[in-house]
């Protein structure tokens, strides 16, 4: 389905925004009209190959209209990326990092070395984007560096696996938090209903306009900033009144540090899944008010904003938790608030992640299903999925990711085999 004859430094990566509304047009023709617009970019070696941005021949009111109406702000692009990285992760895989990693101390350190991880690979996107300001993210950069065939791979990857398994452990995450409040409905049926229900409500919200999707992420973010600083303000009012578990802080904090690499690379690559999303304006950055200024420091600060939330956090679970407790839940932020607050406490806490699940899994919406838009224009995909609605939503490419995370949760439903 790969289109050899397409130029390999003009692929059709088009704007979500700059494409009609319910028309496909996907002449040759359009295809290789550019712009006029030139590009330049010091930061870059490759600098005089980029690629000019491409617009259909056929521009109607409604996409000029499109063009126009850009909604991701500075805000919203800051509010879209840690929306998704402090999602489930770092309410579900600390136990397991810690499980793996065998100490507080080799824990923490596991927590920073994927951070910088994820910041190192933020900081190339970064990059890469101002240099290709189309959105695609990875696909738009595999297909103007390597050609067509790593793109529609990468693409077929992420439709099918990454991006819909993704979805399905956060949307397993919100269910399991939501049914740890109602124990004698607590079954695999149940939560599997729930975590399709979640998908379908979110796929719904981001279909029903151009905007609902990123104010729905802007929301969500307050909510996540807020949970955080509870949580990290919890634990240091815990310790300053002289309550921390005095397990996991003894004189060394690295005793009982496992001795298999094996271990630290399960441990690593748990702190690299909730670091996950690091990439995610990416995916949109045609639909960025102001690209050029705004994608770095979107990027950076995302980053920075995370990593020290993760460290804080983690900090404060192991002020209040013993080892015992975190190694053998999925839900650390219920025990953490029922240990503090009882059983009020972990109320709140379950209902805040719920809501921090529920804004990650709309992140993910929003960006995957640029990626199908994308793939559908470039012929990996049927070109049914890359038309817009009469809401100017891809819609179909919305049901279709829908579909594909519904059906994983449907045959899978446990968190520690989907990651």
């Amino acid at each position: 389905m790969v289109n050899s004859n397409k130029e390999r430094g003009s692929p059709d990566f088009r704007s979500l925004a700059s494409s009609s509304d319910d028309s496909e047009d996907f002449s040759p023709s359009a295809r290789d009209s550019v712009s006029s617009r030139r590009l330049s970019f010091h930061s870059l070696t490759f600098q005089d190959h980029l690629i000019p941005l491409s617009r259909s021949t056929d521009i109607n009111s409604t996409s000029i209209r499109l063009e126009k109406e850009k909604s991701v702000s500075f805000a919203s692009g800051v509010a879209l990326v840690v929306g998704l990285q402090i999602g489930s992760g770092i309410f579900s895989s600390t136990g397991f990092v810690f499980l793996n990693s065998g100490s507080v101390g080799v824990s923490l350190i596991v927590w920073i070395v994927a951070g910088l991880l994820a910041w190192t690979g933020a900081a190339s996107y970064a990059e890469l984007g101002a240099a290709i300001p189309l959105n695609g993210g990875p696909v738009a950069y595999l297909h103007h560096i390597f050609g067509p065939l790593p793109s529609f791979l990468f693409s077929w990857t992420a439709i099918t696996a990454l991006k819909p398994g993704g979805a399905a452990i956060i949307a397993i995450i919100f269910a399991e938090y939501l049914l740890r409040l109602f124990p004698p409905v607590e079954t695999n049926l149940v939560k599997k209903f729930i975590a399709v229900t979640c998908i379908l409500f979110v796929s719904g919200v981001n279909a029903w306009s151009p905007n609902s999707g990123t104010r729905t992420n802007n929301v969500f973010f307050v909510i996540k900033i807020l949970l955080l600083l509870i949580l990290t303000g919890t634990g240091v009012f815990v310790a300053i009144r002289g309550n921390a578990v005095s397990e996991n802080f003894s004189s060394n904090i690295f005793q009982g540090s496992s001795r298999s690499f094996g271990q630290y690379a399960i441990a690593l690559y748990a702190g690299l899944w909730a670091y996950d999303g690091w990439d995610n304006v990416n995916y949109v950055t045609a639909e960025m008010k102001n690209p050029s200024r705004d994608l770095s420091r979107v990027i950076h600060i995302s980053e920075a904003i995370v990593v020290v939330s993760y460290v804080l956090a983690n900090i404060s679970y192991y002020i209040v938790l013993p080892s015992q407790t975190m190694t053998t839940t999925n839900t650390i932020a219920i025990d953490f608030g029922k240990k503090v607050f009882g059983e009020a406490g972990g109320f709140i806490f379950a209902i805040l992640v719920a809501g921090s699940c529920l804004g990650a899994l709309s992140s993910m919406t929003f960006t995957s299903s640029r990626i199908v838009y994308i793939a559908a224009h470039e012929g990996y995909l049927p070109v049914r999925l890359g038309i817009l609605s009469k809401r100017k939503t891809p819609v179909n490419a919305l049901l279709f990711n829908a579909g594909i995370a519904s059906a994983i949760i449907l045959v899978c439903s446990d968190f520690k085999r989907l990651m």
